[in-house]
């Protein structure tokens, strides 16, 4: 029996991302691999979906506020290999203010970190490491895609958020 769920999300590619950029009219490839991070001003920036903050839309194109985040690679959990680290982004002045927990959901529900190829994920924070500065949470979920028929598979991560505001997601 799999531990139980400290957090729980789901994650619905019509609630992502893409999905609002293409209702906005954004051209976007179907998994957009990175944002720019950009200074927002609410009076010219558009917000991108309801990820607190997070995404905006500036002179027609998706863009992290880099008070929160600095440019930010897209990091799909889905295809990590066993012993595989990536950098995600750094933490912004007003990122790093925030609980990490916190901004661990904000990833997750913007697909900055993606868990789902075509449907759609159920994402589980199994447990949670603080040492110091570090935060580090370790997930397992399932997503669900088609190719011919319906299909599942399951992936884990770990997100670790160091006391410099480095983001890393590894297998």
């Amino acid at each position: 029996m799999p531990p139980p769920c400290l957090e729980q999300i789901t994650v619905l590619h019509e609630a992502s991302p893409l999905a609002a950029m293409r209702r906005h009219g954004l051209s976007a490839s179907d998994f957009p691999t990175a944002f720019r991070a950009a200074s927002i001003n609410p009076q010219t920036a558009q917000p991108l979906g309801p990820y607190g903050g997070l995404l905006w839309i500036l002179n027609g194109e998706a863009v992290v506020d880099q008070s929160l985040l600095g440019d930010t690679r897209v990091i799909d959990s889905t295809q990590l290999a066993p012993g595989e680290c990536h950098l995600l982004a750094q933490l912004g002045p007003t990122g790093c203010t925030l609980p990490r927990r916190r901004v661990a959901r904000l990833l997750l529900e913007a697909s900055l970190i993606r868990t789902y190829v075509h449907l759609e994920s159920t994402v589980c924070l199994e447990r949670e490491i603080t040492d110091q500065d570090t935060w580090e949470g370790h997930y397992s979920g399932e997503h669900i895609y088609y190719t011919n028929k319906r299909n599942s598979a399951r992936f884990r991560f770990t997100l670790r958020i160091d006391g410099a505001g480095a983001i890393t997601v590894a297998a």
